[in-house]
């Protein structure tokens, strides 16, 4: 026999169907009041004094939410059209249904005179001692992409602080296939020691629910209170997914798995070979600033004609021509078609060439690029500046600044006056002494335009060759 297919109805019918089929999630009691019930003014009263006398405490505030039949449907969504009121008092009750059911009528047909008889209103209990609201998209919204999206606020104890757009939200991206892992296997890397105690409960609890409904495409809305329960409050398909370019999750999570592999293999501690620093960083602006050149998702043959032109290897021999270290290999990693900037190699390449002796193991050199990518990781926000703010590239005005630089790197009063003699020497070199400075290259700037001016009449392919 073939099992039965969750429906998704209404706000209310919806969470009325969960009630008994979910272990994880705590439900609110709740009371549902028809438009057509609430017309009649013995069964208004009659409402109003069941639901006062159920809720056990006439002192607990109440939440009055819409429930339109029409408002999360999976072909679309009507979410924050209607109105929905919270802290409500028991005596306020009749006029918060007034309210919520006449929010209705600016949605419906002009030609209908009152709203649908079949409306309903979903009033529950406010849950007490809130210290964490949000809601979850158990797929990435723009693109289906599997991931869990948790957007929480927890500066305030209101159930709608996220989607009544209140409050300060954050937000967490966790791989679908990392949560439905276990415990230890989906939350061992660092960062989560940071993350909020209710996190895991919360992905576990929205495992089951998709489990219970049979559908991966859920927008749901949460609470947790001081104790760690965590209530679910509303639950849609998503009707985003009608948008969706369909990627089989395998795929997503096998490009994951070959981008944690590249950075491992390049973020190592153990030194490279001809390369100062026992790690690096990878950005998006640094250093040639390939996001600004060919955006941060270039078509193949971009990416493939940037490298070849700059960032396989004219970037560091161009730096060699002026007195620059030279450092073997690309600048630019991709990283499943994104590239990145290797911080390392650029600050190698700022380097003087005189610096570091095979007998000294180039201490110096690790000295000052280890200084310059902490400074980095403490400064992200200077990711496109590095050449100005992170790396000393010559010898200028900025004298007491660049000694600084020298102490904080840990360099002793010998290596530093190593290195400010190489600093003062390379840029001498640069501005005019040097066997290709300044004057030599605006010279050749210059000659390459007038040549190019000659070539206009050539086929695109042989003008660049």
């Amino acid at each position: 026999m073939t099992p039965r297919v969750f429906s998704f109805r209404s706000k209310a019918r919806t969470l009325e169907a969960l009630r008994d089929k979910l272990t994880h999630f705590q439900l609110c009691p709740q009371w549902i009041v028809t438009a057509e019930d609430w017309r009649n003014q013995n069964m208004r009263q009659r409402l109003v004094q069941t639901i006062n006398r159920e809720n056990n405490n006439k002192n607990r505030q109440l939440m009055v939410r819409s429930s339109a039949r029409n408002e999360d449907t999976e072909g679309a969504s009507l979410a924050g059209a209607y109105l929905s009121i919270s802290n409500v008092a028991p005596t306020e009750l009749k006029t918060a249904i007034d309210r919520v059911l006449a929010s209705y009528q600016r949605h419906k047909d002009d030609r209908d005179e009152n709203v649908d008889e079949n409306q309903e209103v979903l009033i529950q209990p406010m849950v007490e001692n809130v210290v964490a609201s949000g809601v979850v998209l158990t797929r990435e919204l723009d693109s289906g992409s599997p991931y869990y999206v948790i957007n929480y606020d927890a500066t305030t104890s209101r159930t709608d602080a996220v989607t009544g757009g209140r409050g300060e939200s954050e937000s967490l991206l966790i791989r679908r296939a990392a949560a439905a892992a276990t415990k230890t296997a989906a939350m061992s890397t660092e960062s989560s020691s940071t993350l909020p105690p209710w996190v895991r409960p919360l992905l576990d609890s929205t495992i089951e629910l998709e489990e219970v409904t049979a559908c991966q495409e859920l927008d749901l809305e949460f609470c947790v209170d001081a104790q760690n329960s965590i209530f679910l409050l509303q639950v849609r398909p998503l009707a985003a997914k009608a948008k969706w370019i369909t990627i089989p999750d395998a795929e997503i999570d096998r490009a994951v798995e070959d981008i944690r592999d590249m950075l491992g293999k390049n973020m190592t501690t153990t030194p490279k070979p001809g390369l100062a620093g026992h790690t690096t960083i990878f950005t998006e602006m640094t250093d040639w600033n390939p996001a600004e050149m060919i955006g941060t998702t270039p078509r193949p043959l971009a990416l493939s004609l940037y490298r070849t032109l700059i960032t396989d290897s004219v970037w560091a021999q161009s730096r060699q021509c002026m007195g620059y270290r030279m450092v073997d290999g690309p600048l630019l990693q991709s990283f499943r078609g994104r590239p990145f900037i290797d911080v390392r190699k650029s600050l190698n390449s700022f380097l003087p060439a005189g610096l570091g002796a095979e007998d000294d193991q180039d201490i110096v050199a690790n000295k000052m690029i280890n200084y310059q990518l902490a400074r980095l990781a403490k400064h992200p926000e200077l990711h496109d500046k590095v050449e100005f703010e992170i790396a000393l590239t010559c010898w200028d005005f900025s004298t007491l600044k660049s000694r600084q630089s020298f102490a904080r790197a840990g360099l002793n009063a010998t290596e530093a006056a190593d290195m400010e003699n190489l600093l003062q020497s390379l840029t001498r070199n640069i501005i005019g002494g040097g066997a290709l400075h300044l004057h030599d290259l605006l010279t050749e700037t210059d000659r390459l335009l007038e040549d190019h001016i000659t070539l206009t009449g050539l086929p695109p392919l042989i003008r660049i060759s």
